[in-house]
């Protein structure tokens, strides 16, 4: 369970990895 939540944890941090780069890249 608490692995579940970990993996669930890590894709939403790569998520807002990717988006706040497409928002920096935008802004450039």
């Amino acid at each position: 369970m608490h692995n579940k939540a970990f993996k669930t944890d890590s894709q939403r941090s790569a998520f807002l990895v990717c988006f706040g780069l497409s928002v920096y890249g935008a802004i450039l």
